[in-house]
Order: structure tokens, then sequence, then C-alpha cells
């Protein structure tokens, strides 16, 4: 998430939230404590949905850095 604001995303999991960012990397934390499956077993590989608003959608789409497919 280099090439948009933090801000301008909205996750959609309910229990995902925004810890922090830097030049290089944006920080969440998942918190599940309905989940039984191991902390490792839930998150790795997964990917999440974020809703956008039009500063991002603007930003990544002028990005050279972001693979764009339209359907």
């Amino acid at each position: 998430m280099l090439d948009v604001d933090a801000n301008n995303l909205n996750p959609l999991d309910e229990n995902l939230e925004l810890i922090g960012t830097t030049s290089d990397m944006t920080v969440y934390e998942y918190k599940d404590n309905n989940q039984k499956d191991s902390f490792y077993e839930k998150l790795v590989g997964k990917s999440f949905d974020f809703e956008l608003n039009y500063m991002a959608v603007a930003r990544l789409l002028n990005s050279k850095f972001i693979d764009k497919k339209f359907m």
C-alpha cells in the first residue's frame, strides 16, 4: 500500500484495524477472538478487501507499480 494513503482505505473486514503507516509499510492488526484456528493458520496468505475513496482510486490508477485488470 505504498502507492495509496491508508486513510483513503476502509477495510471491509471489521476485525482489521489500522495500526500505523510509514513510507514503506502499512500495519494492520487482525482482531478476531471468535476463531479457534491459530493466528498463523488464519492469516498466512490471506487477502483482505478494502473500500477505496476517490483519492485512493485516482492514485492507484496512476501508479506504474500497480497491476491493473479491467473487467
